[in-house]
């Protein structure tokens, strides 16, 4: 595999900096429903985060697509820094991080997600070989949810505090504030700046950059998408397990664990370990498993799986089931991103990867938009069980559209 040092650089960077972002999303939706006891507060701020979305996803895909994907992925990193650190400082004077800075923080985090993971994927097939797209999104995969477990690991353990026998000694920790969170992950954005500067590469494929303005750079996305619709078609579908898992992590997930499983920080930041060791095993073994097989069956297959285990959180309320099956729902989930990535970067050429991706965001962003909405009302906030039942039809409806347009899809050809 060419590039092999960059490679390893730009992996090292994206896990120091989401080791504590993972902190972050873990303990800020926690926060509201846990210490504020207000989850809709918490469905409300993720609402205007991907409202927000909606209308940055689209610019951020233009500027992958425009400029160095490293410059990109290094901006982004220096914005997180100077945010989280300015928003840690403030916190401290006041004694307690405020409720418009945590929603301020959670906001601005949805928004580098925007450009980060595009301009990852685009650098990422700017470094390697088409032969090389599969290997390099599964060690993607591997990479971002094992920074997910173990900040899943440290979440529950800062969250909560206490004492941990480690059979040598015990190591008591006193339960984190929120500020000493922020600042945690502002030094990480900050460490992660330093390591990007080192990348050095050579591009495998060309670029050819447009100098237009915004509008017609975004024409040029639409039109390409526009000319293969079955493209278009694969990519919004097999985006629906995403939307599902985005929206019922951050607004079901912890009014379910404390209302529902009647259970505390532990068992919300455990869900989130066994759904990064799910995904880890997807990264693993997803793509040798379907090599036989095809992408779209691949992801079938996995929306299937998530849509089953959303039906049995409708009506199976334990423990110890949540967590096992949190296991699946993150090997549905990033086996089908790895599928669905891979697919792509194979017929869509490098120059119009961001603008393409923007058009598959802004689409999947108003699905999360609706879902937000409809889940904040009074009747899912008090029966929340009900969610996961609609996001269960939901997979299943995506999965017989992907069924019905196998043939298309399958036929579609390879970049040249």
């Amino acid at each position: 595999m060419k590039n092999q040092k960059a490679i390893i650089l730009l992996f090292i960077a994206n896990t120091i900096s989401g080791f504590s972002q993972g902190i972050s999303l873990i303990a800020i939706p926690w926060y509201f429903v846990d210490v504020l006891d207000e989850p809709a507060l918490s469905a409300y701020i993720y609402f205007f985060a991907t409202l927000l979305s909606l209308f940055w996803g689209p610019y951020a895909g233009t500027l992958v697509d425009k400029y160095s994907r490293k410059t990109i992925f290094l901006l982004t990193n220096v914005v997180g820094a100077v945010l989280f650190l300015s928003a840690s400082i403030f916190s401290f004077q006041l004694g307690e991080a405020p409720i418009f800075i945590l929603a301020a923080l959670f906001t601005a985090t949805f928004l580098i997600f925007n450009i980060h993971y595009p301009s990852l994927y685009a650098f990422a097939q700017e470094l390697v070989e088409p032969k090389d797209y599969g290997k390099i999104t599964s060690y993607i995969e591997v990479q971002g949810q094992t920074t997910s477990v173990i900040s899943g690991a440290m979440a529950a353990i800062l969250l909560k505090g206490g004492n941990y026998d480690l059979g040598l000694f015990n190591l008591n920790i006193a339960k984190w504030e929120m500020s000493n969170v922020i600042l945690l992950d502002g030094c990480t954005y900050f460490a992660s700046v330093f390591v990007i500067l080192l990348i050095s590469y050579k591009p495998t494929v060309e670029r050819n950059i447009e100098n237009n303005d915004l509008v017609s750079r975004f024409k040029v996305g639409f039109n390409f998408l526009r000319e293969r619709p079955y493209i278009l078609l694969f990519g919004v579908l097999s985006f629906t397990v995403f939307a599902t898992i985005l929206v019922t992590n951050f607004v079901s997930a912890p009014n379910y664990v404390k209302n529902v499983l009647k259970a505390d920080a532990n068992v919300y930041a455990l869900h989130e370990v066994f759904y990064a060791f799910g995904a880890i095993a997807a990264g693993l073994f997803v793509t040798k498993f379907f090599k036989r097989y095809s992408a779209i069956t691949g992801v079938m297959c996995l929306h299937f799986v998530c849509g089953l285990v959303y039906l049995i959180f409708s009506f199976l309320f334990e423990i110890p089931v949540f967590l096992a099956l949190m296991f699946l729902v993150g090997l549905a989930n990033a086996g089908s991103r790895v599928l669905r990535i891979t697919f792509l970067l194979e017929r869509i050429p490098n120059s119009v990867i961001g603008r393409t991706g923007s058009i598959f965001m802004i689409i999947n962003v108003l699905e999360r938009m609706s879902l937000i909405a409809l889940f904040s009302i009074p009747f899912f906030v008090k029966n929340v069980q009900f969610s996961y039942l609609i996001c269960a039809f939901l997979c299943w409806i995506a999965l017989f559209m992907l069924y019905k347009n196998y043939k298309p899809i399958a036929n579609l050809p390879l970049n040249e």
